[in-house]
């Protein structure tokens, strides 16, 4: 009988970003940048168990820090609820 060897662990993006505490789109976005190594299975993204380790351990190579987006503020008075009587 030959030997098995076990099957490899493949991830979904929303199993990777919980890891990875980010966005699902995000790691779509490493994966289309290729900064993520990933299978694409009848139109799904599989990321390997050994992708997943090298990222916890290396990080994601070039990921840039995302910006914190300010709020604007809106014009007018405090309390003005837009109309003039």
């Amino acid at each position: 009988m030959k030997d098995l060897r076990p099957l490899p662990h493949f991830y979904t993006v929303q199993q990777v970003a919980d890891l990875l505490q980010i966005h699902h789109q995000s790691v779509t976005r490493y994966i289309r940048r290729g900064q993520i190594k990933a299978l694409q299975i009848s139109g799904v993204y599989r990321i390997s168990e050994v992708e997943v380790q090298r990222i916890l351990s290396e990080g994601i190579p070039n990921a840039k820090p995302t910006k914190k987006t300010k709020r604007r503020k809106k014009n007018g008075t405090k309390g003005s609820s837009g109309s003039k009587a």
